[in-house]
């Protein structure tokens, strides 16, 4: 023990001539908590003083001796080596040790160790798809990142050492300003330079937050002269603030491109939805702006928007609306986390192996009630047990042979027309594709409609028939409103 503190004494008074030499503390390297992030290890030996932001505690030492051990930043490493320190180190950290000490500038000088025998066993392949699997679910990642996900780590291992992986620290800061002001500021430059090359056309939706900001989207689509295939690219998302007319969208849209991009030699189309100061009132909407200075300019009515109003209009005019305000009114009731659990102890009391919790209605989203019928239907018998338990709701009295019948026509309905919906949304999609996929709906929709006489007629067949019965049909509702 008097050793220990003959060499405390001597290693103070060491500090305090080399204080004196340099002159202050403002002259010494302050303590960084940032050191941590080189090793895991250093956050079990080492901490700044709290009395002095120039100097740091051995927690490892003042354990081991009973009393405050430590010195200033600049020593860290002297201090890590010393015998002091060093004999104290248990055996299963030393590995961990000489990593802090090569991080610091020093040398491990042990022998190299044999490499041990890599396992590949089955096992621990589980392991690994288990601790990808746990990533994407954390991070809320789609599942098909997963492919692409295992490439970065396949790349990462046979191109890096593992080293300098562990070494590795990255902030979301960091990052952000990596892609905005290197990548994107790149990839940007690169995509007008496709444009200033290609045909291309503009697609613009507008959407709005929970806050009610306004946004505009604005993708392109253009023929990539490299690999000569039909690329959608996001060129960016403005915030519209309280003007969101014609003219002000006009406006941002010339904002998005560079000056040097003329539009008016390459943009030949513009896809909207019906929103009317896009391609209606007259002169005044965005359409016709950019027409007045691009004469060649056609205007496409997104397919999507379309399909989605279809269904609108279809359910609004031919189906029981009291069988989608039963799924509303399910769906509201397990707004609760309470009755939620109690949903999945139903479900694991019947056996289900793989219980599932009850979806949320939202009006603007394309395929939430497709999605919605299907897990009421999935969910049934469950809900039928919840709901005897239930005595409070009325909702029990709904779930009987009829809803059900009705509840899985809806879900047959909406999944047809859904399909065309996601087929749209492709990237790669020719006209002849397009054409062709319109074509079908319209047999379709004959198949659904007319008699079996008339279920085998070509397009051309079903669109005079179907625009016949369109027109009859607006003319016996003006009637029937009169």
């Amino acid at each position: 023990m008097s050793k220990r503190k003959t060499s405390t004494k001597s290693e103070k008074e060491s500090e305090q001539n080399e204080k004196e030499k340099k002159g202050t503390d403002k002259q010494y390297m302050l303590w960084n908590d940032g050191i941590f992030q080189l090793d895991p290890y250093f956050e079990q030996i080492v901490q700044g003083d709290e009395d002095n932001k120039y100097r740091f505690i051995c927690l490892q030492c003042t354990k081991n001796y009973n009393e405050k051990a430590g010195g200033y930043r600049d020593g860290l490493r002297k201090h890590l080596e010393s015998q002091t320190h060093s004999k104290k180190v248990p055996t299963d950290e030393e590995d961990a040790y000489w990593r802090c000490i090569v991080h610091l500038g020093g040398k491990d000088p042990r022998p190299p160790k044999a490499k041990e025998e890599s396992d590949l066993s089955e096992q621990k392949e589980m392991e690994l798809y288990f601790l990808l699997a746990d990533f994407l679910i954390q991070n809320h990642l789609p599942f098909n990142a997963t492919e692409n996900l295992l490439k970065l780590i396949k790349s990462i291992s046979m191109n890096f050492d593992p080293k300098l992986v562990q070494k590795a620290s990255l902030s979301s800061t960091t990052m952000t300003n990596i892609i905005t002001k290197c990548i994107a500021k790149d990839m940007k430059e690169e995509l007008y330079s496709h444009l200033a090359q290609s045909p291309f056309s503009l697609i613009i939706d507008e959407t709005s937050d929970l806050l009610g900001g306004t946004y505009l989207a604005i993708h392109v689509k253009y023929i990539h002269p490299k690999e000569q295939k039909i690329t959608t690219k996001l060129i960016s998302i403005l915030q519209l603030q309280s003007e969101t007319t014609g003219a002000a969208i006009f406006a941002k849209i010339r904002e998005a491109f560079p000056s040097s991009l003329k539009l008016d030699n390459n943009l030949i189309a513009l896809c909207t939805d019906n929103a009317s100061k896009l391609i209606e009132n007259g002169n005044l909407n965005l359409y016709n702006r950019l027409k007045a200075q691009i004469p060649h300019l056609i205007h496409i009515r997104d397919l999507c928007h379309i399909y989605n109003l279809i269904i609108e209009k279809a359910l609004d005019e031919a189906f029981p609306y009291y069988v989608r305000q039963f799924l509303r009114q399910v769906s509201a009731h397990f707004s609760t986390a309470q009755r939620r659990a109690k949903l999945i102890e139903v479900q694991i009391e019947l056996g289900i192996s793989e219980p599932k919790g009850m979806l949320q209605f939202k009006e603007i989203r394309w395929n939430n009630l497709l999605d919605l019928s299907k897990r009421i239907i999935d969910l049934w018998n469950p809900l039928i047990q919840y709901f005897k338990k239930e005595s409070s709701s009325d909702l029990k009295d709904n779930f009987n042979e009829e809803y059900y019948l009705l509840v899985n026509l809806l879900h047959l309905l909406l999944s047809h027309l859904h399909h065309y919906i996601i087929y749209f949304q492709q990237e790669n999609l020719y006209y002849s594709k397009v054409l062709s996929k319109i074509k079908e709906s319209y047999t379709l929709a004959c198949h659904f409609v007319l008699k079996s006489d008339y279920s085998h007629c070509d397009f051309t067949k079903a669109f005079a028939i179907l625009l016949t019965i369109q027109t009859s049909l607006k003319i016996f509702l003006q009637q029937m409103r009169t």
